[in-house]
């Protein structure tokens, strides 16, 4: 298997140093790390659909650049504290959600896929245990539609959130709508 060309090895290459046995064995290591998504049907699904102002690309920014998502990330009231992102296939995201009733809340999430602009996939590996497929699909050259998706193993499991993390979903939107107008503006 030829891995020279990989980003992705390149990368871990660099990290590890010159010599490329070791790069590959981090590679695979990553590789084999990263989570399988979920095809669950939708009674298994909280979905939350969400046109705004904004190129997909803009949108693709706001969910993998740290310095937007932290600011958006979480209802409202919350604020983030990231200790580690790493927004690629295999990468872990660990970070600290700080509730308005001055609780903590941690977390820890591996990137499962990101396909620039149109994708970002994750497991949420903390209580609760989901995934999150969000898609982004330009409607014209303005706007963008966003399907976000929090994938649960089981009915019930969804079912246990679902009352609470629909309306929390919409509040997560209207943040992400108001730093993608800052973006832009």
């Amino acid at each position: 298997m030829k891995f020279s060309g990989c980003p992705l090895f390149r990368d871990v290459q660099k990290a590890v140093g010159a010599h490329p046995a070791a790069a590959y064995l981090a590679v695979m290591d990553t590789i084999e790390s990263i989570p399988s998504p979920l095809d669950v049907p939708e009674d298994h699904q909280v979905i939350t659909i969400r046109t705004v102002m904004a190129r997909p690309e803009s949108v693709f920014r706001a969910w993998t650049e740290a310095n937007y998502l932290k600011e958006w990330w979480g209802p409202h009231g919350f604020s983030n504290t990231f200790h580690l992102f790493e927004p690629r296939p295999g990468g872990r995201w660990s970070f600290v959600m700080h509730g308005p009733d001055n609780k903590n809340y941690p977390n820890e999430s591996v990137f499962i896929q990101l396909e620039n602009p149109g994708r970002v996939m994750l497991e949420h590996q903390s209580e609760p245990h989901f995934q999150v497929d969000a898609t982004f699909d330009a409607i014209d050259s303005a706007h963008t539609h966003i399907t976000f998706r929090m994938k649960f193993a089981t009915r019930a499991a969804c079912d246990k959130l679902r009352a609470f993390v629909t309306g929390k979903n919409e509040e997560n939107m209207d943040r992400l709508e108001a730093v993608l107008a800052r973006m832009h503006g």
